[in-house]
């Protein structure tokens, strides 16, 4: 495997996030994601992960500020593509998202992983989260 770069997402990245985001179970039309990147703002950070000028994960951070809870940053998303997980990508990218919230002024990093990736809360176990709480998510259609 070649050097890692990460770098911020550019909308011209669009197509390759849009196909890794599918790994996730997330099928999002290339348009869309290249108009959310557009869109993103100076609380969010949007992180790329190249090796050799390919690239082969994203991770997604964005503060967020509650009425009953301090302000913390949140992981929204992290994907390595499968033939590269296991290299070091997926800890090098919360490792630029981590330095991003530290900028920030923040004291605390979270993120939610979907009960059944196994494999999700051993990696970040394995880098220093703690397991907190579980809990449901509810959805109300808008539409």
């Amino acid at each position: 495997m070649g050097e890692i770069t990460i770098r911020a997402a550019s909308p011209d990245d669009a197509p390759v996030l849009s196909r890794l985001s599918n790994q996730l179970g997330y099928d999002r039309p290339v348009e869309e994601t290249r108009d959310r990147i557009a869109r993103s703002s100076n609380l969010e950070a949007l992180f790329v992960a190249e090796v050799d000028g390919e690239i082969v994960g994203w991770i997604h951070g964005y503060d967020v500020e509650l009425v009953q809870y301090p302000r913390f940053m949140e992981i929204g998303g992290l994907v390595v593509a499968d033939q590269s997980r296991g290299t070091g990508i997926g800890r090098r990218l919360v490792e630029a998202v981590v330095e991003w919230g530290r900028d920030r002024g923040h004291s605390e990093v979270r993120v939610r992983s979907n009960v059944i990736r196994d494999g999700a809360h051993a990696f970040y176990e394995g880098i220093g989260f703690t397991r907190e709480k579980t809990s449901h998510t509810f959805a109300l259609p808008l539409h």
